[in-house]
């Protein structure tokens, strides 16, 4: 069983890489073929116990003896430490080795019932049991050869059974489900690592985990790839890769170049392999392409940061040139203003001058004239009431009337 599952998975291993075009002539595979073939091989287990059991004198300590006669050669899963009884033998399993006794073995083996016991049983009143035990006894009766009575031993039974039911198996499309055992106390929600996963290691877990890691252990999607990776090409100083080209010969030179630090450290000319649609990684190169990544992240941080202090430092450069032309304009109309507010003051201030000047030599001339015209008047009015006075007098003299009485200088103004 064991075989049958190794089997599918390089099957399936094979399958998919002939898919992707990638060959597998290098890549070797462990499995237990060299076990099956120390059991049931020519001069294995089961022939040398079989021949045990058809010797007259056959017994355990015989058969264990043989089967380390047989199998001395190097790198044999048979084994033997000290401290070994006559009886006992080791096989190196695939999930590790195994200590059995032979105790007993050949005659379990036999599995011979005495004839008076078959005879009894044939003669039973039950139809069904008395025609099974009759086709044993026919049996025996037509054993005439060793060849013949090996075929009735258990192990040989056991063995044809086991091969019947793997031609059934290899007809079918194989699916396999492995039952692990959380915790020896059969406890809920409670698991044992160390049980658990030496459960794994002798169900054949890891061996089938390590077949189909063997070659390359790791793949990802060219898709996958192109877009984890492209931008890695830029930021270690190379053209950037088009992520929109997802050819096999893009990814194959994207990775080439990713890669050919890795390729000179470890001397390997090809730690992956490019199939048609998956890429393929051998061990420790995906991890070296993460930690790169990574890497490559801080050089694009560092770039980004880089062109954005510049393009501050520019925008702010440029805000301070705008700043002191808003300034400059402002200052300049400031002082264009505070020129015409003080010419304007000028002006405003000379015209109160002349305007103050002229009121005062206006009335400067106004109270001259004024003097003037009043010392004139008054003249004018002494000489007409003198010419007055000389009129009346003269009037006077020629009617004879009686003189009035002579008003005052001030009433006689008054009435002029």
């Amino acid at each position: 069983l064991q075989k049958k599952f190794t089997e599918d998975i390089f099957r399936s291993v094979n399958k998919e890489y002939e898919f992707e075009g990638i060959d597998l002539s290098d890549v070797v595979f462990n499995d237990n073929g060299d076990i099956l073939k120390l059991i049931e091989g020519r001069l294995g287990l089961i022939d040398i116990l079989n021949e045990e059991c058809l010797r007259p004198m056959g017994s355990d300590s015989a058969f264990v003896n043989k089967i380390y006669a047989n199998n001395k050669k190097v790198g044999s899963p048979l084994f033997s430490k000290r401290g070994f009884q006559s009886k006992e033998f080791g096989i190196h399993h695939y999930a590790g080795k195994v200590k059995y006794d032979a105790s007993d073995i050949v005659m379990k083996n036999t599995d011979a019932l005495p004839p008076d016991v078959i005879n009894c049983v044939v003669k039973c009143n039950n139809s069904i049991i008395a025609t099974k035990f009759q086709q044993r006894q026919n049996q025996i009766d037509k054993a005439t050869t060793a060849s013949t009575l090996k075929h009735l031993t258990v192990w040989t039974k056991f063995s044809n059974q086991l091969s019947k039911l793997m031609d059934s198996i290899a007809k079918t499309n194989t699916r396999y489900v492995r039952c692990m055992v959380p915790n020896k106390e059969k406890k809920p929600l409670v698991t044992d690592l160390r049980f658990t996963a030496t459960q794994l290691h002798y169900a054949g877990i890891v061996s089938a985990v390590t077949i189909s890691r063997e070659a390359f252990p790791e793949k990802m999607d060219m898709d996958t790839v192109v877009e984890r990776f492209s931008f890695m090409q830029s930021a270690y100083g190379k053209a950037r890769h088009c992520k929109d080209d997802k050819s096999r010969e893009k990814v194959t030179e994207l990775l080439a170049f990713l890669l050919e630090d890795f390729a000179e450290s470890t001397g390997d000319k090809s730690p992956f392999l490019c199939g048609k649609t998956r890429t393929y990684f051998k061990d420790g190169v995906l991890e070296y392409l993460e930690a790169k990544r990574i890497l490559a992240f801080g050089l694009v941080a560092m770039k980004i940061q880089h062109a954005f202090r510049r393009r501050q430092l520019k925008l702010h450069s440029s805000a301070t040139i705008i700043q002191c032309m808003v300034r400059q304009r402002n200052a300049d109309r400031a002082l264009l203003t505070a020129r015409v507010l003080h010419e304007k003051d000028l002006k405003e201030e000379s015209l109160r001058a002349l305007r103050q000047q002229s009121s005062v030599t206006t009335l400067a001339k106004i109270s001259r004239f004024r003097s003037f015209s009043f010392r004139s008047k008054e003249k004018n009015k002494e000489g007409m009431m003198r010419r007055i006075k000389q009129k009346i007098t003269v009037i006077g003299m020629f009617s004879k009337k009686p003189k009035k009485k002579k008003r005052n200088i001030n009433e006689q103004k008054n009435v002029d």
